[in-house]
């Protein structure tokens, strides 16, 4: 099913720590680590750059640069992602999911989710298209 195959893909893109040959730097590592460590509390640049120990400009100049985005569409992503996995294997509500990704509004939390599935998070989960 097409759920089961979005879950693996997501494991699978997770746990890849090089991109064609090109190591990830030490610093998005340790940023990644600490933004799934504290995937539940509204996390911010900020506290990216200061988990990297850098100043929040040099921060951002050096992730995007590395990871070819801006960090706070990174930890959107990460955080969708989560969410994804949670609305595949847990019968939380969607208000806990969103709680559990460091949403503090469920409602801002459901807009973003369909933005970028074009779905609602229950619709997800039921495995409804955009098309139906």
């Amino acid at each position: 099913s097409q759920l089961a195959y979005n879950f693996t893909m997501s494991i699978f893109e997770d746990h890849q720590v090089e991109e064609a040959g090109n190591p990830v730097p030490p610093f998005v590592k340790t940023v990644v680590d600490f933004c799934q460590e504290h995937i539940a509390e509204p996390l911010s640049v900020d506290d990216m750059a200061a988990a990297a120990g850098y100043s929040r400009y040099h921060f951002t100049r050096l992730f995007k640069k590395s990871q070819g985005m801006p960090p706070a569409l990174f930890l959107k992503q990460l955080k969708l992602k989560h969410a994804e996995r949670l609305l595949q294997t847990e019968l939380l509500t969607v208000n806990e999911i969103a709680y559990r990704c460091g949403f503090d509004d469920p409602s801002y939390f459901c807009k973003v989710f369909k933005e970028e599935y074009e779905v609602s998070p229950g619709e997800y989960r039921t495995g409804r298209s955009p098309a139906s």
